[in-house]
């Protein structure tokens, strides 16, 4: 007998415009998660400073190819080589010496002179001759060496007053490299500040021009301030700040601002060119055989460029140096002279100031992180975007370069971008997409290889027996009948688990799912999927429905704010086919079914009532306990649990060894028999966090129940969340 309908249900199958778009998006939520992770990753990398050695390797590389520059026509540097040491045939070059180079340069109307040597002890002959000259030249600036507190360690030589005087203190990164350089020391006992050497050069040159010097003792800290370090016009043109570096600048994480405290630094951002600056040897200015036009109105610099007096540093960012090219212990990264280096920071400042070349800035910190999130979601999206491997490589190339081309382009106006942490992100997000889709279609393939392999080993054996067994009943019509279903449902079998295997292949297997030939939607509400499992289960050919008599309809809206997953409510839909299924096959002389949805103090239940004898599998597992039946069930049918052990069937005794008596200590009680359908339901209330009974029903019948926390705990859920994210991985 057909059981009563209670409610027809349309099919869950949404339309084909909007398959493709749910399937996308599941397919979004299976591989956006580990491009996430991976960004995160890099994220969390980088803000411990472990890529800080790749990006300044990265910055060094970007900054020693940028474009070439025009020469520094306001320097010109004199310098001590090889050949005037063996022309001299000493070292240190004597006082008089110093004194009548420098008297031959002033004569040329220089605007700034600047002594790069040190000088605070005499070399004589001509010591009092050196201290006249130094007199005599008002436009000559000194420089000395400073220690932690400011202090000098190596005065600057006597007779010059002190705001001719720069200290010449360098400072090199853990690697030894020179990125970066002091423009003012720490703050004084007295309250102010020394300048750097190249800051007092560039001072005394601009001061001409109209531009005085604004440095205070105590300097602002912080991305984008530093306004007491500036150069303002007299004429009331702009004020040119002096951006300090900062510990997060570009690729730098945490790193100390300077050997002193409240000390300001700059990034170096060295003049590209083969011969920046004009070069006079020591013997032509004593000999007066050099070109008055390289030093009127110039900044000149003396100094030592002998390589045997070991005045110089490694130099990343720079190519062309005067020691040569690409020339060291570390292969690309070449020498420079100290003396080269305040050339280039002076030269840096003017510009600066008169030009508006800009030094090196990066972005805020919050938005240079930003980016690289962006690069990530990017490479994500492209992955997810492309559907060819081959395109997704491409994309993923064509993306980089654009990538690479930016921050090139960017650091020749002085903006530093986070080149290597976004090449990782967008590279590594989307190759991660390119590798989890093609586990997925892998997987996929092994998948419909075996389901190939099983419906060719049940067509040639299981399938060909019921094809005889058909054509042999078909003398009994009831017989016939079931042996023809029977053969249908097999075969459906595999159009099903293909069909979903499409649909996984899609990215719809986790929302939508398929019971007895129905396909449904696990987004939807677990009432709606509980009365279409009902509707679909009853239709069933059951022997059990047969004798239904009062189907009462499932009263599910108290299981509507239940806090489930789709994949949980896949399970639940699937317990209460398996709990009706069990009443249609082993039920006996049932004309009652009831299925009720409880809510009440903190649990959900979903129980299946019926008053039929028992029989097959429905042998009662587990404990009654006290409040678990409702009230609402007496409404239906009045109900008293009473607990039914375990162990149903008599102990057997087993027998001594020695002496071939039944004996106690051998005594086994036999387990009950439990089918696969409880097996499947218990494993359903394992994954729910909550526990599955089934008890007798009075005066007759079977109550079937799963219970399951309303609220379930965190910790499980993201196990749940884990657990489905690994299965797509």
């Amino acid at each position: 007998m057909t059981p009563p309908r209670f409610d027809a249900f349309p099919q869950q199958i949404p339309p084909d415009f909007q398959r493709s778009y749910r399937a996308r998006l599941l397919v979004w939520k299976a591989i956006i998660p580990p491009g996430l992770v991976l960004v995160a990753l890099i994220l969390v990398t980088r803000l411990l400073g472990w890529l800080q050695p790749l990006e300044l390797v990265a910055f060094d590389t970007l900054l020693r190819n940028l474009p070439l520059e025009s020469p520094e026509a306001r320097i010109t540097l004199v310098g001590i080589t090889e050949a005037d040491i063996q022309k001299l045939n000493h070292y240190p070059v004597q006082d008089a010496e110093l004194s009548q180079a420098l008297r031959n340069l002033a004569a040329a109307k220089p605007r700034v002179l600047g002594l790069g040597l040190f000088r605070d002890i005499e070399v004589p002959p001509g010591y009092d001759q050196l201290r006249q000259t130094f007199a005599e030249l008002p436009n000559l600036v000194a420089l000395e060496v400073i220690d932690g507190t400011g202090q000098a360690t190596i005065p600057a030589p006597p007779g010059i007053p002190p705001d001719r005087v720069g200290f010449a203190n360098f400072l090199e990164d853990s690697d030894w490299i020179l990125r970066r350089s002091l423009l003012t020391s720490g703050k004084l006992p007295n309250g102010q500040v020394k300048p750097a050497f190249a800051l007092r050069l560039a001072q005394a040159y601009l001061a001409p021009e109209g531009y005085r010097l604004k440095l205070n003792g105590n300097p602002e800290r912080g991305r984008g301030k530093g306004k007491n370090l500036s150069f303002y016009s007299l004429k009331g043109g702009p004020r040119s700040v002096l951006h300090p570096f900062d510990s997060h600048l570009g690729g730098y994480i945490r790193t100390p601002d300077g050997e002193v405290d409240q000390a300001q630094l700059t990034m170096l951002k060295f003049r590209r060119h083969s011969r920046p600056f004009e070069l006079i040897s020591l013997e032509q200015v004593l000999n007066q055989q050099f070109d008055p036009e390289l030093v009127r109105d110039r900044i000149i610099l003396i100094g030592n460029i002998a390589p045997s007096i070991k005045d110089d540093f490694l130099a990343a960012g720079v190519k062309h140096t005067l020691w040569g090219t690409e020339t060291s212990y570390q292969g690309s990264v070449p020498f420079i002279f100290g003396l080269e280096v305040h050339a280039h920071l002076t030269s840096q400042i003017i510009s600066q100031v008169l030009a508006r070349r800009g030094g090196i800035e990066s972005l805020p910190e919050w938005l240079e992180y930003g980016a690289i999130a962006i690069a990530g979601l990017a490479g994500t999206g492209l992955g997810l975007v492309l559907a060819s491997p081959l395109g997704r490589l491409l994309g993923v190339s064509l993306l980089s370069s654009g990538l690479l081309l930016l921050c090139y382009v960017s650091l020749t106006v002085g903006l530093w971008l986070p080149l290597v942490p976004s090449l990782m992100a967008l590279i590594g997000a989307g190759l991660m997409t390119l590798f989890v889709d093609r586990e997925l279609h892998l997987k996929l393939s092994q998948s419909n290889s075996t389901l190939e392999w099983a419906y060719t080993s049940v067509h040639n054996g299981p399938l060909q027996t019921l094809v005889v067994a058909l054509r042999q009943a078909r003398s009994n019509p009831v017989l016939y009948a079931q042996l023809q279903l029977l053969n249908g449902d097999l075969r459906l079998i595999y159009e099903s688990m293909r069909d979903e295997l499409n649909r996984v292949g899609e990215g719809s297997g986790e929302a939508r799912f398929c019971l007895n030939k129905q396909w449904l939607n696990a987004q939807d509400d677990l009432p709606e999927l509980l009365l279409q499992v009902h509707q679909t289960t009853l239709d069933r050919n059951c022997p059990g429905f047969d004798s239904l008599r009062i189907c009462m309809r499932p009263r599910l809206e108290p299981l509507r704010n239940c806090s489930l997953i789709p994949a949980q409510r896949r399970l639940v839909c699937l317990f209460l086919e398996e709990a009706l299924c069990n009443v249609g096959k082993h039920a006996v002389a049932a004309n009652r079914l009831d299925v009720l949805g409880i809510n009440e103090a903190g649990w959900c239940r979903l129980q299946v009532i019926d008053n039929g004898q028992m029989g097959g599998e429905r042998v009662w597992a587990g404990q009654v306990q006290s409040g678990q039946v409702q009230s609402e069930q007496a409404q239906v049918e009045p109900v008293q649990r009473q607990p039914v052990p375990m162990d149903l069937n008599p102990p057997r005794a087993g027998r001594s060894r020695w002496m071939g008596e039944p004996s106690a200590l051998f005594t086994r009680r036999s387990k009950p028999r439990q089918g696969q359908g409880s097996r499947q339901s218990l494993a359903i209330a394992r994954a729910l966090g909550g526990k599955f009974e089934r008890f007798p029903n009075h005066p007759q019948g079977t109550i079937c129940q799963l219970s399951w926390p309303n609220k379930q705990p965190v910790g499980l859920r993201w196990k749940l969340h884990l657990q489905q994210w690994f299965k797509r991985l």
